[in-house]
């Protein structure tokens, strides 16, 4: 809808899935069907694809999502872009929100929390585009640039979480960081 997938398109392959639990996927009731199977999920697409490496981008829950399969699968990513999320923090007060959410999708958030010295360890490229009023930024990427100041952060301008995407900045960013990761 904003434009994003018809933008990288014209010179990415791009790939978009909905998780399990959103857009127009299935919206299994079982626990076991979210959290640590969304990273499964994304990898056992790439395998199907054929795709040794890929860039991966992740907004919101799927910038969760993105920053765990970074952590993991290491060997599998160009560079990663977290659109409107940073960090979850394994043991933190914001993992205990997410595992006592109503939404058994939600709950499976909890299991994408990485510590300290997971976050530590990621060597592969990562950008987090980030709206200025977004509160996501306060709660999840303050955290992360406390630990990972290395990281590029970049504010997208008069955005919050809901309509950062919608922004001609956001779009110009991220296609900007695909091209500078962009395998030689």
């Amino acid at each position: 809808m904003p434009g994003t997938i018809d933008a990288l398109a014209k010179d990415h392959q791009v790939i978009a899935l909905d998780l399990p639990g959103y857009g127009q996927s299935d919206k299994p009731v079982e626990p076991e069907a979210y959290g640590l199977r969304w990273v499964d999920d994304v990898i056992l697409l790439l395998d199907h694809l054929e795709i040794q490496k890929a860039h991966i981008v992740g907004y919101s829950m799927g910038g969760m999502v993105a920053l765990k399969l970074i952590s993991e699968h290491p060997d599998r990513v160009l560079s990663g872009t977290l659109g409107g999320m940073g960090w979850l923090k394994e043991g933190g007060i914001l993992q205990k929100v997410w595992t006592h959410m109503r939404s058994v999708s939600a709950r499976g958030a909890g299991e994408l929390a990485l510590t300290e010295d997971e976050l530590k360890s990621i060597r592969v490229p990562v950008e987090v585009l980030v709206g200025d009023h977004d509160p996501m930024r306060r709660l999840y990427v303050d955290p992360l640039r406390e630990v990972r100041n290395d990281l590029q952060v970049i504010e997208i301008q008069d955005a919050g979480h809901l309509n950062c995407i919608f922004k001609k900045q956001f779009i110009e960013e991220l296609e900007k960081w695909l091209d500078m990761n962009r395998r030689k």
